[in-house]
């Protein structure tokens, strides 16, 4: 079965032309592509992101859906992504529309598996999957394959498969090198790189995560790890392919388990050793990850570059509020731990939680001003999801 797999447009909905480099890429879209190739389907992608020429988004997403309808013929178009993606995924859906109304279409991501019935109602896809969506996406194709093109289901409840039994995620269908070569710097401003070429690349360590802060959406899934050693060979063969010099590490929980930490750091410096490759890495930790400085420093001699801890707020009423589980002592420290290893600190600052006033907020401000002068910290304004608590609250 040819499958056309359509990323979204990055704020789609409020600039054009929009830039994506790999750093931002949705990483979920590369393990489909690589699931679906696996059980022997064709696998076409779309990434209409970093096109110009058009006076606006509905444009050129027009355009270039249309034409690459046209050009590969799919027999199944998958789009999938966060209710940010909303009117992305209206225009897509009606542009597919008008050029074949029986096209199957399945949506998936975060919008469907929080929201699935109001989302099934207003977009109208054909089939949507609610939570993990590799083997589910390979079902569907496989029935669709040998059931005429016609299921008598809407929504497939994906199942959470062994992590290291899905093949590494392959990006080659979405113009990987032409996001690497020439939009490696067209990113958010959550990173800051330690080469001035930046190429940055990811990848996933983990999925999910046992915490329930009330903005976040992710605990609905239990967390769990890959293998050490399928990541490091994950890293050999993208390095090889790639080439690239910054490595996030696409976990929320990377370093709360010290032997795992150990055992990461172990494994780049053999491979550095044995293979080569010159490139340094960023990771995202958690508060309960009780950092100390001889892992930092073990971090820093493998080229770790910076982490990314979750503070999010630096008032014990609104952190309360959050229910992060933290004390604005532990991210003290956590950042003087990081001046003394020699590797850069980073985190969030979220505004607008409903314990929020301005007292709160002046907590917050003054820890920036206080302890950040050497860290990024990136400000924003709280973003209610649907599928959190906080959204419930709304």
């Amino acid at each position: 079965m040819r499958v056309l797999l359509v990323i979204p447009t990055f704020k789609y909905a409020t600039n054009y032309p929009e830039f994506l480099s790999l750093s931002d890429f949705p990483t979920g879209f590369a393990y489909l592509a690589s699931s679906l190739k696996q059980a022997g389907h064709q696998v076409y992608g779309l990434n209409p992101n970093n096109i110009v020429g058009y006076v606006n988004a509905e444009t050129m997403l027009k355009d270039v859906l249309t034409k690459k309808i046209a050009e590969v013929k799919p027999e199944l178009i998958g789009l999938g992504g966060l209710a940010t993606d909303y009117k992305f995924f209206k225009d897509a859906i009606g542009v597919i529309r008008g050029v074949d109304l029986k096209l199957p279409i399945v949506l998936g991501g975060q919008i469907v598996t929080n929201d699935a019935e109001d989302v099934f109602n207003l977009l109208k896809p054909d089939y949507m999957i609610k939570g993990d969506g590799e083997l589910a996406i390979v079902e569907l194709a496989n029935r669709l394959l040998h059931e005429n093109g016609t299921l008598d289901v809407r929504t497939i409840e994906g199942e959470s498969a062994l992590i290291d039994s899905i093949p590494f995620p392959d990006y080659e269908p979405f113009g990987v090198k032409d996001m690497m070569d020439n939009y490696s710097q067209a990113t958010r401003l959550l990173y800051r790189y330690s080469r001035t070429d930046p190429r940055p690349f990811g990848i996933v360590t983990a999925r999910g995560c046992p915490f329930s802060c009330t903005f976040c959406v992710d605990h609905q899934r239990g967390y769990r790890e890959r293998d050490i050693g399928a990541i490091m060979e994950e890293i050999r063969v993208s390095y090889e392919k790639y080439h690239f010099n910054i490595l996030l590490i696409l976990d929320e929980l990377f370093a709360v388990n010290k032997r795992r930490m150990t055992e990461f750091c172990g494994g780049i410096l053999a491979g550095k050793q044995k293979y080569g490759g010159d490139f340094d890495w960023m990771f995202q930790t958690h508060a309960s990850a009780k950092l100390d400085l001889e892992t930092l420093k073990l971090a820093k001699t493998a080229g770790c570059s910076l982490f990314s801890y979750g503070l999010e707020s630096a008032s014990p009423i609104v952190l309360k509020s959050m229910n992060k589980k933290i004390k604005v002592e532990q991210v003290v420290e956590a950042i003087h731990l990081a001046e003394e290893a020699g590797v850069g600190f980073s985190a969030n600052l979220i505004f607008g939680d409903p314990a929020e006033t301005q007292e709160t907020m002046a907590e917050s401000l003054s820890f920036w001003m206080t302890y950040c002068k050497s860290a990024f910290i990136f400000l924003a304004n709280l973003a209610p999801y649907p599928g959190s608590a906080v959204f419930e609250a709304c």
